[in-house]
């Protein structure tokens, strides 16, 4: 049997491995020196720490560059990540609050939208279907906004809102937005005009063409008066040619008859304008006509005195112009009041005329006043007028007035629901 020889005490070294290095040719002779390979020994103990192992890179000849241990990263490096967080942050947050307060402000929108919802009543859902069945458009709010090239341009104001010029199917029209503190206000003050203007149809009184009513917006569309309303001519006469009396007579005489021919209508659903109508309407008393009677009244008044009928910048005996010219009549002092008025002689008969039936139209008790009917008649000299009564007893006694009475004036009857700025002047030749 053959025996195994020993292994060799040591092994020749491998030729080392570099993938970088170029191969040796086949048929090159071997390097002349070898370096020793290292030797097996399996009893050694394992080295305390072992050689790093060279890199391996393929693709680049260079290693990357490492930062050594003991070298601190570049200033602008620390600079721009500190600045990116910075910016980041306050990205996120803005968009955060942005966020938060889009969710809150559509909430409190709907809140708001539901509890306006909630105060249109019943009665004035049915009072909206009335008003279309007079054949009264019904506008949207988008509709007014264009047709007064969103608002742009005004007409006047008074106490419950604005009155803006604007076009609608070629022709202008006067788009009054009402306005007030309160909702139900606002709701009053629509449902009183609606149910005059909107039902009373004559030359002489200004004709509602339509209406806009949402929870957020409501307005009226009124004619727009070429030559504006009576009251630009009553009370702003030293601006241009004065009206005649022979003029605001017939403008009288036709009001009251347009009036005559509509006393089947009677404003069930609202109560006025605070200073602007009947006694009644602020007490717990039946509506009827003989409200627009009183307004007549307070009207002629205005025509009158080509004034307005309450006018605070005046003394205290000259502040409420009704009151004033029962003063001058009941003393027999009219010709001392037409002279106040600046009225013609001509004019006198006419013009007591006109004010012994005002007294009447006004008398405190709706029962005492005439009908519009008897009015007219009166006007045109057909009836009689007959002496009237102290028609402000209610407010005084002993002819003295007390102290604060031209408060309680404004706010018991002030002026009237059909005032001079509702009479047109349109159809006049002025």
């Amino acid at each position: 049997m053959s025996s195994f020889a020993s292994p060799p005490e040591s092994f020749p070294p491998a030729p080392s491995f570099n993938p970088g290095s170029s191969q040796p040719s086949p048929g090159s002779s071997p390097p002349e020196s070898l370096p020793p390979a290292p030797s097996f020994n399996p009893s050694a103990s394992p080295p305390e720490s072992f050689p790093p192992s060279p890199s391996f890179n393929p693709g680049f000849s260079q290693p990357f560059p490492l930062l050594s241990s003991g070298s601190s990263p570049p200033v602008g490096l620390i600079i721009g990540v500190v600045v990116g967080a910075i910016v980041l942050l306050v990205v996120c947050l803005g968009a955060c609050g942005l966020l938060r307060y889009a969710k809150s402000k559509a909430k409190k929108a709907n809140a708001i939208g539901d509890e306006e919802s909630q105060s249109i009543q019943p009665a004035m859902v049915q009072f909206l279907d009335d008003i279309e069945r007079e054949k009264i458009i019904r506008f949207t709010p988008q509709e007014l906004v264009t047709a007064t090239n969103n608002f742009a341009i005004i007409l006047g104001s008074g106490g419950f809102g604005i009155v803006y010029k604007g076009i609608i199917d070629n022709n202008p029209v006067a788009v009054k937005v009402l306005s007030s503190t309160s909702n139900q206000q606002i709701e009053k003050q629509f449902m009183a005009e609606v149910s005059t203007m909107g039902r009373t149809h004559h030359f002489n009184l200004v004709r509602l063409y339509g209406f806009c009513f949402e929870p957020s917006f409501t307005a009226l569309v009124y004619e727009f008066m070429v030559n504006g309303s009576l009251d630009n001519h009553l009370f702003k006469a030293n601006e241009g040619a004065m009206i005649g009396f022979d003029k605001l007579y017939e403008i009288a005489l036709g009001t009251a008859r347009g009036l005559r021919d509509n006393t089947h209508i009677t404003m069930t659903g609202g109560r006025g304008t605070p200073g602007y109508a009947a006694p009644e309407l602020w007490m717990p008393l039946p509506v009827t006509h003989k409200c627009d009677v009183y307004s007549f009244g307070m009207l002629l008044f205005e025509i009158i005195g080509r004034r307005k009928n309450m006018d605070i910048t005046l003394g205290d005996s000259q502040q409420w112009f009704p009151v004033c010219a029962w003063g001058k009549y009941e003393k027999n002092q009219l010709k001392e009041l037409m002279i106040d008025c600046e009225i013609e002689d001509k004019d006198h008969e006419i013009v007591e005329r006109m004010l012994k039936v005002a007294f009447c139209c006004v008398q405190y008790r709706p029962e005492t006043r005439p009908a519009m009917s008897i009015v007219v008649k009166m006007l045109e000299g057909v009836v009689e007028v007959p002496g009237p009564l102290n028609p402000f007893t209610h407010f005084f006694s002993g002819g003295n007035e007390p102290s604060g009475f031209s408060n309680r004036i404004m706010l018991s009857v002030g002026g009237s629901d059909w005032s001079s700025s509702e009479v047109g002047t349109s159809s006049m030749k002025l």
